[in-house]
């Protein structure tokens, strides 16, 4: 269980943000180097680290690696628990297929048992075939592209504050280099396209309820169906749901 001072902290931020004034805008990322993604990349995410970064402070390390998940107040609007905020929108220059590759090294065979037999070779042989040692090659799939952009609908200058002070870099493999962010543009919008843009475009994953909310012309809306969370961490499977999704991972009906 989270101690009190943290539980606070998080009800203090689901107040001030209750009331607080939301309208549409179009966030803008201006990337420096290629994205890793496996999956859309989500701005309500984003919004959910930078929030809790900041409410916690040092206190964020030890919060994030509890396996008790905390439902976390953002600056933007929610229907039936779903926030405005779409996927990422980009149109992709080019992609490459990267690797991320982890594999004990023998000559540091010393460092974990430093007696050797008489043949010069060491006693312990390191598993690298399955355990906490186990070697591999893990795929990454790199999308080379200009800019990134999102929908909200949510509070302009709270939002910028969030994402300035504790997002660097998007994606996956961020540490290696990858995802680097240049500059951070948000403009307002004429029109909520959060949910839904052009009438027809799933601009993020949502429920079938949610959607009726956003058309009355449902057979003309382009999606696909997918078992998977709608709501942030979306690496969570247990809130796994029938959810109606963008057809491609950049949004592809959606490019500018």
């Amino acid at each position: 269980m989270y101690n009190k001072k943290v539980l606070k902290l998080v009800e203090d931020r689901k107040r001030k943000y209750k009331n607080i004034k939301k309208h549409n805008y179009k966030i803008t990322f201006k990337m420096q180097n290629a994205v890793c993604l496996n999956d859309y990349l989500m701005i309500d995410s984003l919004l959910a680290y930078a929030v809790l970064k900041d409410i916690l402070g040092n206190q964020f390390e030890n919060v994030t690696n509890s396996d008790e998940l905390i439902d976390v107040p953002l600056p933007l609007k929610r229907t039936d628990n779903i926030w405005h905020a779409s996927a990422g929108v980009f149109n992709v220059i080019d992609t490459d297929q990267g690797s991320w590759k982890k594999r004990w090294d023998s000559t540091d065979n010393h460092l974990v048992n430093p007696n050797k037999k008489r043949s010069g070779k060491y006693s312990l042989k390191i598993d690298v075939g399955s355990g906490p040692n186990k070697a591999y090659s893990m795929p990454l799939q790199l999308y080379l592209t200009k800019k990134i952009s999102f929908y909200i609908n949510g509070n302009k200058n709270e939002v910028t504050r969030l994402l300035q002070n504790n997002i660097r870099a998007v994606g996956k493999k961020r540490s290696q280099g990858y995802g680097f962010i240049l500059d951070m543009k948000i403009k307002k919008d004429d029109q909520d396209n959060s949910i839904l843009k052009n009438g027809k475009d799933v601009m993020r994953p949502v429920t079938e309820g949610v959607m009726y909310q956003n058309t009355t012309n449902f057979g003309d809306v382009n999606y696909i169906k997918r078992y998977m969370p709608v709501v942030p961490p979306y690496w969570n499977a247990k809130e796994s749901v029938q959810a109606l999704a963008p057809e491609n991972i950049n949004v592809k009906g959606c490019l500018e």
